[in-house]
């Protein structure tokens, strides 16, 4: 399936982004999102427009890893397409799943 994605954080030993670890991030964020969410919906009217917000501001910051990471540029490109796609997703995806604000 190509070559594999390997970066580098701070000079430290090379790591290979594998499509079990991407998929276990992209489920444990998802899951996160999704139990924020649901607190916010006990404790707000405005959970929807609360949880966007935020989920968004998460998503913009999640970018800071795979910009910070010492990768060749086609490496980098993946992994914030990677971010971008799945960020996406669960916003639209959960936000669909909430009473309208």
């Amino acid at each position: 399936m190509g070559d594999p994605l390997t970066v580098t954080f701070n000079g430290g030993e090379a790591q290979s982004v594998t499509v079990v670890s991407a998929i276990l991030a992209a489920s444990v964020a998802g899951g996160l999102g999704w139990a924020l969410l649901a607190i916010l919906g006990a404790v707000s009217n405005k959970a929807r427009r609360v949880w966007t917000a935020l989920a968004s501001v998460v998503l913009l910051l999640s970018l800071a890893g795979p910009l910070g990471a010492d990768a060749d540029t086609a490496t980098t490109s993946a992994l914030v397409a990677m971010h971008l796609v799945v960020g996406l997703i669960l916003i639209v995806g959960l936000h669909r799943t909430t009473v309208r604000d």
